[in-house]
Order: structure tokens, then C-alpha cells, then sequence
């Protein structure tokens, strides 16, 4: 058995994350010594765009020995998209092991 894996599709993807606003409230101090037991006041976190890539993973498996006697048999074809990875290394081992699950729980393998 032989299965190929290719990289069919490639995009750029920019998003925007919105703000937030936090309104707490609790005791302060006025910078001239004063203390106020109620005050109330609100914080503001702003907003940002987030940049990430998606790779659309296409593997095919085909079975080379086939018992009619055909060179090679195409058996099984899936599609994955692989949003943002870390490292090559370490989303192609998380892969891999996600690839042969499906296949055995599909019944290829």
C-alpha cells in the first residue's frame, strides 16, 4: 500500500478580534489623599487583527497488490485543513497519527 499526501491549497486569513470593556468597581484613593468606598470605572482592552495561514491537505491510498491483478487500486481519498501550525515537525507527527486512525476506523487499514 502506498498513500501520497499533498498540500492542494494554501490561504492567508486575517481576522478581527474586537475589544472589550471591564467595568469594575471597589474602593479608590483620589491622588490627594482622599478615599472614596464606592467608586466605579471602566478598563478597555482594544481590539487587534490576527493573521493566520490554513493548508488544505489532500491524501489518496492505494492498495498496490491488488488481487485482480491490477498494478494499483486508488482505495480511499480525503481532504484535511490544517489551520495555523505550530512547526512542520510537530503538526506532520500529530497528523500522521490522526491519518491512521481515521484509515483504521474507516476500515482501509
Amino acid at each position: 500500500a502506498v498513500i501520497t499526501t499533498a498540500v492542494v491549497d494554501q490561504q492567508s486569513h486575517t481576522d478581527y478580534v474586537p475589544g472589550t470593556s471591564y467595568y469594575y468597581s471597589g474602593p479608590s484613593y483620589s491622588r490627594f489623599g482622599g478615599y472614596y468606598p464606592y467608586s466605579y470605572g471602566r478598563a478597555y482592552t482594544p481590539g487587534y487583527y490576527d493573521n493566520y495561514e490554513s493548508y488544505l491537505i489532500e491524501n489518496h491510498f492505494y492498495q498496490l497488490d491488488d488481487p485482480d491483478g491490477d498494478e494499483k487500486e486508488l482505495i480511499w481519498v480525503g481532504q484535511s485543513t490544517l489551520v495555523d501550525p505550530a512547526s512542520p515537525k510537530s503538526e506532520t507527527k500529530s497528523y500522521t497519527k490522526m491519518l491512521f486512525k481515521t484509515l483504521k476506523d474507516d476500515g482501509i487499514i
